[in-house]
Formats: structure tokens, sequence, C-alpha cells
């Protein structure tokens, strides 16, 4: 009687897993049939250190596995079968973003109105208004108001973290948040340390 290979012990049933960084693992109860018949299938290897067998990590392989074990794919555990694409999971939700403060909308009517006192050209109320928007789908559902000074700075800062705009834009982005705290909201706080001037100046 052949004795059982070290590292072999028994279980309930096969133990079928990932094994990183590209492998199956498998655990099973010690029997000589079944062990020559793991043998057979390409790319089988008996790892000696974690004690298991592992196999290449491809359907062709799970599948000859699976044979070699007399078991059928719906036995997997469900990590494994998402893995090998047997079954597909439900496609993530898109995230919600949330809506902007319902208050929002008269704070961009006064900057335009702002703009159109102090004579600012149609083109930079238009690109004020985008800027402004940007900023306000950033701080959602905050209001702009809501933010105190240094929340100001920190928000400035992950903005220009994230954005892919050119310097002109970043320019742009500056100007608008500088006039709408310090001419719409009357932010003299902000006039007198302004943090997107700190940010323009650096």
């Amino acid at each position: 009687m052949q004795s059982r290979p070290k590292g072999e012990f028994p279980a309930s049933k096969p133990q079928i897993f990932l094994s990183p960084p590209d492998r199956i693992g498998v655990r099973i109860l010690f029997d000589e049939s079944t062990i020559q018949r793991l043998r057979n299938v390409p790319g089988s290897r008996w790892e000696s250190q974690r004690r298991y067998w592992s196999f290449p990590r491809t359907r062709d392989a799970l599948e000859k596995l699976l044979a070699a074990l007399r078991i059928d794919w719906h036995q997997l555990d469900r990590e494994v079968a998402i893995a090998l694409e047997l079954i597909k999971t439900a496609p993530t939700p898109p995230q919600r973003i949330p809506p902007p403060h319902p208050s929002v909308s008269s704070d961009l009517e006064a900057l335009r109105r702002e703009l159109r006192i102090r004579n600012y050209s149609p083109k930079t109320a238009k690109s004020y208004g985008s800027c402004v928007r940007t900023f306000v789908k950033f701080i959602a559902p905050r209001h702009p108001r809501d933010l105190a000074d240094d929340e100001i700075r920190e928000v400035f800062s992950r903005m220009l973290d994230s954005s892919q705009r050119s310097s002109a834009g970043l320019n742009q982005l500056i100007n608008a948040l500088r006039f709408l705290y310090v001419e719409v909201f009357r932010r003299l706080a902000v006039r007198r340390g302004c943090p997107c001037a700190r940010e323009r100046s650096g």
C-alpha cells in the first residue's frame, strides 16, 4: 500500500480556492487514484510548502481538474467561479452625485448680475459661471457659503490635484472663486487672506 504524500490530510470534500498569484489551489482527502488523475492535469504541481496541489488558473485546466475530482463547477465557491468567469457579477451601480444645494441657482444669478454690473465680458461671465458650477458640484451637497476659510483652501487644493485644466484654466478657476467669495458673498476674511490668491501666487 502506497503511503500518503507528505502534507496530504483528510478533508470532507475537495477544497478549491484561488492560489496567488495565478493558480488554483486544491486540498483533498487522500486517494491514490484521485491523486494520479490530478497529476495528469497539465501544469499540476504539489506545493510542498503550502501543502496543497495547484494548477494553472485557466478554463482548460479547471475543466480537467473538475473531471479529475469528478465534481461539477456549480460546487465551486463563488469567488473561484467569478475569477474563472463561470458566473458574472452584477455591474457596479454608478456613483450617485448628490444634487447641488437648492439655493445655489440664486447665487449663480447673483454672480452673473455682479459680473454685468462690473462690465465683465460675456465670455468671462460664462467661464466664471462654469467654474463656479464645477466648484459647487465638487462640494455638493454643502453650500459654498457654509465653507470656512480653511475648508475653502482644502477644497481648492483638492480641486487643483484632480484638475486636468491648463494654467489659463486654473487661473480662471482661481479668479472665479475669488469673485464669488469676495464680491458676491462679501467674505471680507477671504478678501484679506484669500486662499485662491495664495494658490495663484504659489
